[in-house]
């Protein structure tokens, strides 16, 4: 019953974090309406700064809908490469992750980690490196060491060792991520055949 009613509460989140999503970009998309927008072609750029700045009392009252607006606002600032802005909404969206979520939980460690990257592509690399660890150590204690997620955000702080001039930690890194990314893989050969089939049948 315990565990029925956690799968309840989390597929109950997941939902409003869905619909709050589908309404922050729907409103996004609406301001550039050219009757909203007073006839003046709005950027990306403009776009996110508007939507950054909406007032979060209602959404402070959900965290973990919080995170995941401010994440997707971090996001995009991130592939605009505006990067202070970018890492302002990634903290955002991990305080509101933790608030939701608590310190150890996949979807903070989500949150953590698009920080990082953020920090690394401003080339704040002790920060982005912090921030790396403790996904990492988030990743193992929740899903495991032999998660594609886990191994992933090593390969990240690989990354970081190649920019900070540690070449031979950064590749001896990235061989035991591809070691354990080829092993996971080969361990789920047989589930992903499985899916495929159910897929080709239904």
């Amino acid at each position: 019953a315990v565990e029925a009613t956690r799968g309840w509460s989390r597929a109950t989140e997941e939902a409003q974090r869905v619909r709050a999503l589908n309404a922050f970009f729907t409103d996004m998309l609406s301001s550039a309406d050219p009757e909203n927008a007073l006839g003046e072609e709005l950027t990306v750029r403009e776009l996110l700064d508007t939507a950054a700045r909406v007032d979060t009392r209602g959404l402070e009252e959900v965290p973990a809908v919080e995170s995941t607006v401010r994440l997707a606002i971090a996001n995009t600032y991130r592939s605009l490469g505006v990067l202070d802005d970018a890492i302002e909404q990634g903290r955002t969206a991990l305080d509101a992750a933790i608030r939701a979520h608590g310190p150890d939980d996949p979807l903070t460690a989500d949150a953590m980690q698009s920080l990082a990257f953020a920090h690394i592509e401003r080339g704040d690399h002790d920060e982005a490196e912090r921030l790396l660890n403790e996904t990492i150590g988030i990743l193992t204690k929740t899903l495991g060491p032999d998660r594609l997620e886990t191994v992933a955000a090593r390969g990240e702080l690989a990354r970081v060792f190649h920019e900070t001039g540690r070449p031979e930690e950064a590749l001896e890194l990235w061989t035991r991520c591809l070691e354990k990314s080829q092993a996971i893989i080969e361990n789920n050969k047989d589930a992903v055949r499985e899916a495929d089939l159910k897929t080709v049948l239904t």
